[in-house]
């Protein structure tokens, strides 16, 4: 099952600073595949992660080939359009690119 609200590009909400000191400038592109690109952003060379996920429920599971194992997330999208993820006791929000 999946969630076609996330199907799109987001990004690291500026103006989420504590999401931002913990994780940097990250952009998550989620694909109606399964396909998730976790990109981490910098000056010099992005860093590009590829994963899987599904979701169920309010719980996004994702895992990555080259390191098997399942990592899961919960999310809700804010009535302000954001999407807010809850992992580790840390949320972190992001808006939509595309």
């Amino acid at each position: 099952m999946t969630d076609a609200r996330l199907f799109g590009m987001w990004e690291s909400d500026p103006s989420d600073a504590t999401a931002i000191e913990q994780y940097g400038r990250v952009r998550r592109h989620f694909f109606e595949s399964g396909d998730l690109t976790y990109t981490i952003c910098s000056d010099a060379v992005d860093r590009v992660i590829r994963l899987t996920f599904f979701v169920d429920g309010d719980t996004i599971t994702t895992q990555q080939a080259s390191s098997p194992r399942e990592d899961q997330t919960k999310y809700t999208i804010e009535g302000s359009g954001r999407l807010a993820l809850m992992h580790d006791g840390i949320v972190s929000r992001y808006r939509r690119v595309t």
